[in-house]
Formats: C-alpha cells, sequence, structure tokens
C-alpha cells in the first residue's frame, strides 16, 4: 500500500491480537498480580508474569501458583484487573487509527485473544477501540480456526504463539515489536514480515482483493 492510498477499499478482515498488541495491559496486569497474590498470600514475580503476558494464563502464573491455588488466584486476579486495573489500559500508539482506517475503507478488525472475553471486551471498551469482532480465551494454535472462521487475511500480534496462530489458519504472520519480543524471536517462531509499529502494520495491508 501506498502513502497515497493509504488503506485499503474493500472488505478486509485483519485479524489482531489483544494485549501489548492492540492495547497496552501491563499496567493493569501488573497490579492485579500484586492484589492476587497479596489476597492468596502468595509471592509472585510481577515483572516477570507480566512479561509472559500472551501465553495461556495458568502458564504465565506457573512458576509462583499451585495447581490447587489456580482458581482462586484467577478469579482474585480479574476481579482486581477489572475493577482497579481496567483504569490504567492504553490502546498501544497507532491503534486508533488503525481501528478507524480499516473500517473506514470498509474492513474489519477481528480480534483473537487469550483474555477472557469479558476482560478483553473491557479492555476495547476503556479504549474506545472499535472493532468488528472479538473472540477470547484461544491462545496459539487454537487461534487458528478462529482466524479460518473470520475470513482473516493475515494475523498481527507480539508473541511468538500469535506466529503459530497465523501458521495454523494458513495465513501471513506479523509481528509487532510493541511486547517483550524482539524480532529475531518473532521471525524464528514464524513471521513472515516484522513491524515496530501499529502505524507500519497500516502500511503493509494490500490493496487488491
Amino acid at each position: 500500500m501506498t502513502a497515497g492510498q493509504g488503506r485499503p477499499t474493500y472488505p478486509y478482515v485483519l485479524g489482531l491480537d489483544l494485549d501489548l498488541t492492540l492495547v497496552d495491559t501491563r499496567p493493569a496486569t501488573r497490579l492485579a498480580l500484586h492484589r492476587a497474590g497479596g489476597e492468596l498470600g502468595l509471592r509472585i514475580d510481577v515483572e516477570r508474569a507480566a512479561a509472559a503476558t500472551g501465553a495461556a494464563f495458568r502458564d504465565t502464573v506457573r512458576p509462583w501458583v499451585p495447581p490447587d491455588a489456580l482458581p482462586a488466584f484467577a478469579a482474585a486476579f480479574r476481579r482486581a484487573f477489572l475493577t482497579e486495573g481496567i483504569a490504567l489500559v492504553r490502546p498501544m500508539p497507532g491503534a486508533a487509527h488503525l481501528c478507524a482506517a480499516v473500517g473506514a475503507a470498509g474492513g474489519r478488525c477481528a480480534v483473537v485473544t487469550g483474555r477472557r472475553p469479558d476482560t478483553a471486551t473491557a479492555c476495547l471498551s476503556a479504549c474506545s477501540l472499535p472493532v468488528a469482532s472479538l473472540d477470547g480465551s484461544v491462545v496459539g494454535a487454537a487461534k487458528g480456526a478462529v482466524l479460518r472462521r473470520r475470513s482473516a487475511r493475515l494475523f498481527a500480534g507480539d508473541h511468538p504463539l500469535d506466529m503459530v496462530a497465523a501458521a495454523t489458519a494458513g495465513i501471513p504472520a506479523v509481528g509487532v515489536t510493541t511486547g517483550a519480543h524482539d524480532a529475531a524471536a518473532l521471525r524464528a517462531a514464524g513471521a513472515d514480515t516484522v513491524v515496530p509499529s501499529l502505524r507500519a502494520l497500516l502500511a503493509l495491508l494490500p490493496t487488491d482483493p
């Protein structure tokens, strides 16, 4: 796409990850991890756990949360995230412009995320980001079936598991280095292209059906 064209001019489904791709949930995640750990008397390495966002929740907290405590910890985390943390969620730079540009051209943004649907919906609402669809509680290769069902033309995300998702769906994988993983890690996971921002992602969208 050229700068003069600016965006595609046909119905186009852009698949997007949520956390650290479309919205910055790091401050909210840190707060919720701290609150949940305190409530259950567990010592959580908050920075390390927050940096692992993008994997399944049980995997991000496994080093500090015993299996039998996971349901209570997850409930405490969600409660803190939605009551206190949600005010800290911010759109990633370029997110609003990307969603608006795709929508104005008749396209659709399809968010596919490991976050629970209610939490993901709250994040999008807090950031005033208009998306056409949201599928939650899916991670890695499991996102592939959702992306196929949504007829996504490509999938963009910040996590290596997002590159696996795109490969599973049989569509191009675009890595965005807005999270904890650099270009080398995303390429090693299968990224076809790596960009530094959502503004750069918009320039990649094709101009023909």
